[in-house]
C-alpha cells in the first residue's frame, strides 16, 4: 500500500507541491499583513498618545502666555502709574523749590528794608543829638 500512495504521490506531485507552496505563501503573506495591521495599530496608538500629549502641551503653553501678558500688561500699568506719580512728585519739588526761593528773596527784601530803617532812625537820632 505504502508504494501505491508512493506512486500515486508522484503522479499528483507537480499539481500538488505547487499547491502546497502556495498555500505557505499565502499563510506567510497572512502572517506578514497581521504583523503589519498590528503594528500599524501601535503605531497610530503611539501618534495619537503624542498628539494628546502635544496638545495638551499647546492649551498648557496658551494658559502660560496668557497668564505673561496679563501680568505684562499689569506691569506696564503699574510702570505707567509710577511714572505719573513721580512726575508729579518733580513738578511738586519743582513748586516748592520756587516757592523756597521766592521767600528767601522775600526774606532778604524784609531784611534790607528794615536794615534801612534801622539804618534811618540811627542816622536821625545822631543828627538830633
Amino acid at each position: 500500500m505504502k508504494n501505491r500512495l508512493k506512486k500515486k504521490n508522484k503522479r499528483c506531485s507537480g499539481d500538488g507541491e505547487d499547491l502546497v507552496l502556495f498555500n505557505i505563501a499565502l499563510d506567510n503573506q497572512s502572517r506578514t499583513i497581521r504583523r503589519l495591521r498590528a503594528k500599524l495599530a501601535i503605531e497610530r496608538r503611539e501618534s495619537t498618545t503624542i498628539k494628546e500629549g502635544l496638545e495638551n502641551k499647546l492649551v498648557e503653553a496658551k494658559k502660560e502666555h496668557k497668564s505673561n501678558q496679563i501680568a505684562l500688561e499689569a506691569s506696564h500699568t503699574t510702570i505707567a502709574g509710577l511714572t505719573e506719580i513721580g512726575l508729579c512728585m518733580s513738578k511738586k519739588i519743582e513748586r516748592m523749590k520756587e516757592k523756597k526761593q521766592q521767600a528767601k528773596e522775600s526774606h532778604l527784601e524784609c531784611h534790607h528794608k528794615l536794615q534801612a530803617r534801622i539804618h534811618q532812625i540811627e542816622e536821625r537820632s545822631k543828627s538830633n543829638t
